[in-house]
């Protein structure tokens, strides 16, 4: 019977236009969002719910009301700003160095040909020493 192989379905696929049209769609997404809040706040400004709320708080003007839902959205702008993006930062450096990153693979060789040169140019300063030593005396 012949085995079926499902490597393919844990394997990360890199498709840079994939990549591109989400995060630019997820961009404009974020304004349209912003728009249909703004635009829905416009909208329940005239129902009958809030008749209710402003007969209850009266200085609740259309240009407090729309204060308010621009100031939800600073607050909101501010949190990603401050906390989500710092965290998506994080989370993609940690992709990016442990998805078969090249510039880490070039690291880790330098890495390598760095500690070769440390153990020559030991053995080079140990020679150099025995060398003085032998002078010396």
């Amino acid at each position: 019977m012949r085995k079926i192989n499902l490597k393919f379905l844990f394997k990360q696929h890199a498709f840079s236009r994939l990549g591109a049209f989400k995060h630019t769609f997820g961009g404009a997404t974020a304004w349209i969002t912003m728009a249909i809040f703004l635009f829905s706040g416009i909208a329940a400004w005239n129902t009958p719910t809030m008749d209710m709320v402003r007969m209850y708080i009266p200085w609740l003007t259309f240009p407090v009301f729309i204060g308010i839902a621009v100031s939800g959205i600073a607050i909101m702008m501010w949190l990603e700003h401050f906390i989500v993006q710092s965290s998506m930062v994080l989370y993609w450096a940690k992709m990016f160095w442990n998805k078969g990153n090249p510039l880490r693979r070039h690291q880790e060789k330098m890495d390598r040909k760095i500690d070769q040169l440390a153990k020559t140019q030991g053995e080079i300063l140990e020679a150099i020493n025995k060398i003085n030593e032998g002078h010396k005396g």
